[in-house]
């Protein structure tokens, strides 16, 4: 199949059927792998993103499917995720399984978005830093167009339409990747507006929630 553009572009094809929350899964974890090279990805969810895309499909057969049905997106790695590993990037926290979800995650999952896996952040301060050039796991890298370093990479790929990011607004880690970039539009809440429980705490003041997502025209 071809690459939806956007949430609303994955909406029209599942409603033609021409095609299904299986197959834009599978297609997006297959450009995922494709992209290899510029380390976004910590980690694909593929089991779980796959068996969630089923569950979807059955849903939509039944009339029953929430609201962002065929929306495929990517957490960041401080958002916790039950049985899935979260470190916020750091060789501290390598290793560790979340037992729980954050309230963002779950909230995703009960509307039938699909978790496609977790892209890098930064490793120091706790996912703080604008860029992902500098993680202890790995690194973007610094090449353009487009800045991949940025932490808004996994955007660039017309295959994730949806991303909801932790931020922090003292070092814009909403900012600066949606505006100058990465060809993205972002959504900074008003502070408090979005739970941050589940989310690897960096200092509560700062840290946030808040959404990514390719633009409907431009880049």
């Amino acid at each position: 199949m071809s690459m939806t553009r956007t949430f609303h572009e994955a909406k029209a094809a599942l409603a033609s059927g021409t095609t299904t929350v299986v197959e834009m899964t599978r297609a997006a974890l297959r450009e995922a792998r494709t992209l290899a090279d510029l380390n976004i990805f910590l980690e694909l969810f593929e089991e779980t993103a796959l068996a969630k895309a089923a569950e979807v499909d059955a849903k939509i057969a039944a009339g029953t499917a929430g609201p962002l049905a065929g929306a495929i997106i990517s957490i960041k790695d401080n958002l916790c995720y039950t049985g899935h590993h979260v470190s916020a990037s750091s060789h501290m926290l390598e290793g560790y399984v979340s037992p729980y979800s954050g309230t963002v995650v779950e909230r995703i999952l009960v509307a039938d978005a699909v978790i496609l896996g977790a892209p890098i952040v930064t490793s120091s301060p706790w996912a703080a830093a604008t860029r992902t050039a500098r993680s202890a796991r790995w690194a973007t890298p610094q090449t353009r167009p487009w800045c991949p370093e940025e932490a808004a990479a996994a955007r660039r790929p017309r295959w994730l339409p949806e991303s909801p990011h932790r931020a922090g607004q003292r070092y814009g880690r909403l900012h600066p990747p949606v505006s100058l970039f990465c060809g993205v539009t972002g959504f900074k809440p008003t502070y408090g507006r979005v739970s941050r429980y589940g989310s690897i705490a960096f200092a509560s003041s700062f840290d946030q929630i808040g959404p990514f997502a390719r633009m409907t025209h431009g880049h």
